[in-house]
């Protein structure tokens, strides 16, 4: 079982996260940490997380509810990315 972080990125800042036992588990997946943020229309986003520990799993509600995610960017279990520009 692998463990995901739903990490949040602010205006070009890197925020660190940390995984343990404490953390909301999702089924299937592994324990995970949940952050909210807010852009205005038409910003251009790239979101990355990245591991030394686990496999990745990035995952992105949009306000509409749609959702984008990614496991496994170009095929590093390490790596998650999206890039969007939001709505």
């Amino acid at each position: 079982m692998g463990s995901i972080l739903l990490g949040r990125i602010v205006d070009g800042g890197i925020i660190p996260g940390r995984l343990d036992k404490t953390d909301a588990l999702l089924d299937g997946y592994g324990y995970y940490d949940e952050y909210t943020f807010f852009w205005e229309a038409g910003r251009h986003v790239l979101a990355e997380l990245s591991s030394d520990n686990f496999d990745t799993y990035l995952f992105l509600e949009k306000p509409d509810g749609s959702e984008e995610e990614n496991d496994d960017y170009n095929e590093l279990v390490n790596l998650s990315r999206l890039e969007l520009v939001t709505e």
